[in-house]
């Protein structure tokens, strides 16, 4: 198992996910690379891909979008067994689960098109991301709790050895 990243689901100040880069599972030569796409449909995207391939699509074939490189390594064994998704790669379950459910709910509307239903997607997307970000930051004050905590047991502990 590969050990290189951090918490599931965080982020580099970059914004690209904290995946463990393999080396690749293809031509085994070199080290994946995480890259954000440029074109006009995936701006922003990020995928995995390998250094030998070049833009033409000659080299090594490996090449795969984050929810899809994630799978992989969920799949082969690179993460840790309790390694749980990024809320970005939940869409299936968003689109399995939620989107029916919502859909239910406003059943009198009559049906729904592709972009409305696209639309509701990215507003839970959107919604999922701002939560989590919530969570980290939740997580980060209750760090500094815990370490103030600590100082503070320390200095009693000081102050009584010092007394005593």
């Amino acid at each position: 198992m590969d050990s290189s990243s951090s918490a599931a689901g965080e982020r580099l100040h970059n914004g690209m996910p904290d995946l463990p880069l393999i080396d690749c599972p293809n031509c085994q030569c070199r080290k994946l690379k995480g890259m954000k796409a440029r074109t006009k449909k995936n701006f922003g995207r990020f995928f995995f891909v390998c250094l030998t391939r070049q833009r033409d699509g000659s080299g090594c074939q490996f090449w795969r979008w984050e929810d899809e490189y994630e799978e992989y390594l969920i799949t082969h064994g690179h993460v840790d067994a309790s390694y749980q998704p990024i809320f970005a790669s939940n869409m299936k379950l968003v689109q399995s689960q939620v989107i029916p459910e919502y859909e239910a709910n406003q059943a009198n509307e009559g049906p729904r098109s592709p972009k409305a239903v696209q639309a509701v997607q990215d507003q839970i997307l959107q919604k999922m991301n701002k939560l989590e970000t919530i969570g980290r930051e939740i997580v980060l004050l209750l760090k500094l709790v815990l370490l103030a905590s600590v100082f503070a047991v320390i200095a009693i502990i000081c102050g009584l050895c010092k007394i005593a």
